[in-house]
Formats: C-alpha cells, sequence, structure tokens
C-alpha cells in the first residue's frame, strides 16, 4: 500500500506577499488577483498558477446598476435588443458571459418566462442567478498555469511596446482560460480522458493519447528521451520499486 500526504497550507513565500496586502488579500489559501493576473492591493505585480486564484465577480452584487444600464429607455424592463447590447458589452468584463455571447437571444427568451418579450426585474435577477451558476474557479493544474504564463508574456510585451511609443500597440483582453480536456492514467495500461465536457474515453487507446500528450508537454529534447527510456525500460523490465 502507498500512502501519499501533501499539504494543503498556501505556500510560505505566497504567504509574505499576502501579509504584505492585508486589506485586499483576505483568501487564506491563495494569492487573489484581477482577471488580467495582477495581485489585488498592488501595481506591476503579478501572480500565476496554483498559487493564485483569480477574483471572481459575480453579476447578481451588481444588479440594480446593470438593470438600469440595459434599461436604456428607461421603461423600467429590458427589451431583447437592449439584452444583446449589455451581453456584448459586458462579455469582456464577466467571464460567465462569453459562454452566451452569441446566444444572447436564447437567454433571453428562456428568461423571459410570462412570454412578454420583456424582462421585468425579477426575471432579469433570475437570469443573471443563471449566467453567475456557470462561474467556476479556475483549477490548480499545469494547463491553467501555462496559459497564464502564455497570457501575461504577451500582456507584458504589450506594455513594453506601449511604453516605447509604438503607433499601434497590441491590447490585452482579460485573461480568459480555454479547457482542453483532462488525462489520467489508471494502471495496467488504461487511461481516461475528457476531451470534451460529454466526450469521455477511456481504455488502452486513451492511454496511448495520455503518453503522447505527455511526452509532448515536455519542455526539453533531453528530457523527452530520458522520459522514453524510463518507460522503455518499464516495459522490459517492470516497474522499478526501490
Amino acid at each position: 500500500m502507498c500512502v501519499w500526504s501533501t499539504g494543503v497550507g498556501i505556500n510560505p513565500l505566497a504567504a509574505l506577499i499576502r501579509g504584505k496586502f492585508p486589506q485586499a488579500q483576505t483568501n487564506t489559501r491563495a494569492l487573489v488577483t484581477d482577471q488580467y493576473l495582477t495581485l489585488l492591493g498592488a501595481n506591476n505585480v503579478y501572480a500565476i498558477g496554483d498559487c493564485s486564484t483569480i477574483r471572481q465577480d459575480f453579476m447578481l452584487k451588481q444588479f440594480e446598476q446593470l438593470f438600469l444600464e440595459a434599461d436604456a429607455n428607461h421603461d423600467g424592463r429590458i427589451s431583447l435588443k437592449e439584452f444583446e447590447t449589455l451581453v456584448s458589452k459586458k462579455a469582456r468584463e464577466f467571464p460567465q458571459l462569453q459562454e452566451y455571447a452569441r446566444k444572447a437571444h436564447k437567454l433571453f427568451k428562456e428568461s423571459d418566462t410570462d412570454k412578454s418579450g420583456f424582462l421585468e426585474h425579477d426575471e432579469f435577477k433570475a437570469c443573471l442567478q443563471k449566467v453567475d451558476s456557470k462561474l467556476k474557479f479556475l483549477p490548480g493544474t499545469a494547463q491553467v498555469a501555462d496559459q497564464e504564463g502564455r497570457y501575461l508574456a504577451a500582456r507584458l510585451d504589450a506594455q513594453a511596446a506601449k511604453k516605447e511609443g509604438q503607433s499601434t500597440p497590441v491590447e490585452v483582453d482579460a485573461f480568459r482560460y480555454k479547457h482542453l480536456g483532462s488525462l489520467a492514467y489508471v494502471g495496467h495500461d488504461q487511461s481516461v480522458a475528457q476531451l470534451t465536457d460529454k466526450w469521455v474515453v477511456s481504455g488502452y487507446g486513451a492511454w496511448w493519447l495520455w503518453r503522447s500528450v505527455y511526452v509532448s508537454k515536455t519542455v526539453s529534447l533531453k528530457n523527452k528521451i530520458a522520459l522514453l527510456t524510463d518507460w522503455l525500460q518499464t516495459q522490459v523490465f517492470g516497474r522499478e520499486t526501490s
């Protein structure tokens, strides 16, 4: 039997940084950043990977403000056109809206329970609750950290270009995570792969997929060769238990 015990506390360095910003950093498990991966309470300080978590802004907390903003003609109700305008405008600010960016009319129709062609206060509030239910905290995986690292590099490049006075600097939107699937080895040359929410494969074929992805994500050629050599040795001589 193999027993693995690991800590769940915050890293000492992250805890030290968190202590410098007690008012903004109230999460005891991780550093909190905004949607641009900037540490809350600080300027030009960034955090990525499993030492941090992105602040999630719930639309329901701004219910009244969003309703007034959407109600362009101030008639106390929101039409389909007004709703689509709001979704298009706020999709960058609220990542949970991304899923509905191209099907705002469908969300509007589902939320319009009395079929009046407009969203009243209660209907709009229920709509925001549904949208907020799609909001999920990102897992502390290498896939998330990799995308955050690439995003932060692009953002720093854009900031450097702006400082150098380039005529058309590149604008970088808020960070958006794109889930590419999950893979897990379950033993005896068997793996499980979840490629989409509904598409899950398992077995020997998934094991080859897992190994292929694992090798492709290994950074250097030296490590790739060492990894393949270890796998070949295990296949021929069995697993090394010492």
